[in-house]
């Protein structure tokens, strides 16, 4: 059994120094590395695989890949940084004290004259912990081929976005198999029957050449035509080997040109981003409008008589008794002004004395008159707190009022969050859009699907020139054989070939047997965890079935029986599902144990899938490393509280200040590390939105 105890980063990509440990409980034996899109989990994934298999590990191989961190390596001449990468593991069997490792590979990259980057061929150190401390272990690479075979790099090391590797839509029908076929190849060790077959076939050849040198001309010239046969097969073989190496190839970096096609339309094109942002933003500023008119409105409330009279019950009081006594003595209300008015107006008083300009009385009376205007303003005033003071209050007419502001108070505030998130998102969305151009980009996946075509073709004729040379070689060899008959001299070297053929029969029947009863059991059991994942009643279910067929074909099958094709007929839930109980059944079928580090495995699962997912990796897995988001984690922590072992957060410090709520301890683009698990957060790692909040407040269709 292997276990992983610890990995290192130093200059990987943006992990500057980056050590993540990894669970040995056995009662708990899950790691969460909580990491949200874009924070450093695709670069621990490729730090496992480039630490255990180097550039092979690397999407493309490690062409033109460039390992060191952005912001140590300067883009200068000459410029080196050395980037490393290492690996604590340990290994035991039962009954065995476990024997612990350190695997170190590092390289120093370098600036070329042209700004690109390369790097030494990588040091690989291998260390083995004994009593007396760490001793290296000669020539490692053995004992690494021996525990992490790399044909099984993808078994062990899944990248869920990739999940559907051996489903995956964007491959022929014949690299699915293939993958399929070498998975299950590899983990069965069927390899080592195939070398068998392989030297018995020489030996075979040996024979054949034996019999040409002893026999008659006939049998001479059939073991000629025989032996030239075979060498035309070998030749075909191989350009058909060769030319499904290219498919393969060419169908990875088609599915890798689409996946960054995809990437870019999935982060939208600029136009309709901007679109999108200033809905959000108009959206904010009218949360905004209305939480000011609502202040406005309440302002308005707290200045009414009903709010203000309470508050001055005493002083009023005292005031409309000196109001009662003021009508009791006629000083209100006033009506002198209109009757002097008038007066003046007629030229006569009411005593019937002339008012006429120049006379004594109008004098008198205008002098009277100023006099009133100047008090009438303020007996007014007191006429109107006189009938004002004795209206009625009603405590509760404000209550209905005030509750509707602040319904709409709470809706203007929810609304400006909301908002707020997906303006911030979408200006994070157009931030990443960099200066990807999508017509370049499709431009290169036509190129890649035109190339395929071709290179496609060419292989199916390879694949029926070698049928063909099969047929011809099986018909030289019974001619030889009856030749052979005849010939005396010939008969004990034919004996020698009979039983070389006789063996090779028997391995290859072993082998085929091997390979249909590990192939069915492989099946069975992929169908039981499926099920088991997907949490649904076998009868009930709308999968009732899944197998591998004979072909090596991952086939499903709906509730009529009926197959269903995986790249169109199932959701993206279903096929992760597949894959991860493919990979679980080849384990425990091998009989392999050794971790499984899987990026992004809950992704597009509802609650109920996610969790019995969750269980099952948990229950299966000899050692469960999952690479979750905030998304992913939401409806399973009470599994993580009971299951992990170990948790870690991963931060990346340019998310400052759209994601994250702190400042960094550094301004430079950097992965950060803290043992925050799925259910705390610290001064590092606390952010302003997850994705588990986008999920809930984007709207319909916006990716997360």
């Amino acid at each position: 059994m292997i276990r992983f105890r610890s990995l290192e980063l130093t200059n990987f990509h943006l992990a500057q120094s980056v050590k993540i440990p990894f669970s040995l409980d056995r009662h708990r034996p899950l790691t969460v590395i909580r990491a949200e899109p874009g924070t450093g989990k695709t670069t621990v994934f490729r730090a496992f695989r480039w630490v255990l298999y180097g550039d092979p590990g690397l999407p493309n191989d490690g062409r033109d890949y460039a390992l060191g961190s952005l912001g140590r390596l300067n883009e200068v001449d000459g410029d080196e940084l050395e980037v490393a990468v290492m690996l604590e593991f340990e290994t035991d069997e039962e009954g065995v004290e476990p024997s612990v490792y350190r695997l170190r590979r590092s390289t120093v990259e370098r600036c070329l004259p042209d700004g690109k980057r390369s790097h030494r061929s990588p040091s690989v150190i291998l260390m083995r912990r004994g009593p007396g401390g760490w001793m290296p272990v000669d020539y490692p690479e053995p004992k690494m081929l021996q525990l992490f075979p790399p044909e099984l790099r993808d078994v062990f090391f899944t990248d869920g976005d990739e999940a559907m590797r051996f489903i995956a839509k964007d491959v022929s029908t014949d690299t699915k198999r293939k993958r399929v076929q070498g998975a299950i190849r590899n983990l069965m060790g069927l390899n080592i029957l195939d070398a068998a077959l392989g030297h018995l076939n020489d030996v075979g050849s040996v024979f054949n050449r034996e019999v040409r040198s002893k026999g008659g001309q006939s049998v001479k010239d059939a073991g000629a035509q025989v032996e030239r046969l075979e060498h035309e097969l070998g030749d075909v073989t191989v350009k058909e080997s060769t030319l499904a190496g290219q498919v393969a190839d060419l169908e990875e970096r088609r599915s890798s040109a689409r996946e960054r096609r995809d990437a870019a339309l999935q982060r939208g094109n600029r136009t309709e981003l901007q679109r999108e942002l200033s809905d959000a933003e108009a959206s904010l500023k009218a949360g905004q409008d209305e939480e000011a008119a609502v202040a406005r409105e309440k302002a308005d409330i707290l200045r009414s008589r009903d709010i203000a009279v309470p508050f001055i019950a005493d002083h009023l009081e005292h005031a409309r008794r000196r109001l009662h006594s003021l009508k009791e003595e006629g000083a209100i209300p006033s009506d002198y002004l209109p009757l002097l008015r008038e007066r003046l107006q007629i030229g006569q008083c009411v005593c019937g004395a002339s008012l006429a300009t120049g006379t004594t009385g109008r004098d008198q009376v205008e002098k009277l008159l100023d006099q009133q205007v100047l008090q009438t303003g303020f007996k007014e005033r007191l006429t109107r707190l006189y009938y004002s003071s004795d209206a009625p209050l009603d405590p509760q007419a404000l209550t209905g009022p005030l509750r509707r502001l602040e319904q709409r108070l709470e809706r203007a505030r929810q609304q400006q969050t909301t908002s707020g998130m997906r303006v911030r998102a979408a200006e994070a969305r157009m931030a990443q859009l960099g200066d990807s151009d999508l017509e370049q980009l499709q431009g290169q996946l036509d190129q890649y699907d035109k190339t395929l075509s071709t290179v496609s073709h060419q292989h199916g004729i390879a694949v029926e020139q070698a049928r063909q040379k099969r047929q011809e070689l099986d018909e030289a060899k019974r001619m030889r054989d009856k030749l052979l008959e005849h010939e005396a001299e010939a008969r004990l070297v034919r004996a020698k070939l009979t039983v070389a053929q006789d063996l090779l029969q028997v391995l290859s029947g072993a082998e085929t047997w091997i390979r249909n009863e590990k192939l069915a059991e492989v099946s069975r059991e992929m169908d039981r965890l499926f099920r088991e994942m997907i949490g649904q009643d076998f009868d009930e279910a709308l999968i009732t079935k899944t197998e591998i067929t004979p072909d090596f074909d991952v086939a499903v099958y709906s509730r009529s029986g009926a197959k269903l094709d995986p790249d169109l007929q199932l959701n993206g839930a279903s096929r992760r599902a597949i894959t991860l109980a493919f990979i679980l059944a080849l384990a425990k079928v091998s009989r392999v144990k050794s971790p499984n580090v899987i990026d992004t495995p809950l992704g597009m699962m509802g609650i109920q899938v996610k969790q019995a997912a969750l269980r099952t990796l948990v229950a299966e897995s000899a050692q469960p490393i999952l690479f979750l988001t905030f998304a992913e984690i939401r409806d399973i922590e009470a599994a993580l509280d009971r299951y992990a072992g170990e948790e870690v957060t991963l931060t990346l410090t340019s998310h400052y200040p759209t994601y994250l709520a702190n400042k960094p301890p550094t301004e430079e683009p950097e992965i950060l590390v803290c043992t925050c698990g799925h259910a705390t957060s610290c001064q590092l790692c606390e952010r302003v939105f997850t994705s588990a909040d986008l999920a809930l407040t984007l709207p319909e269709g916006t990716a997360a």
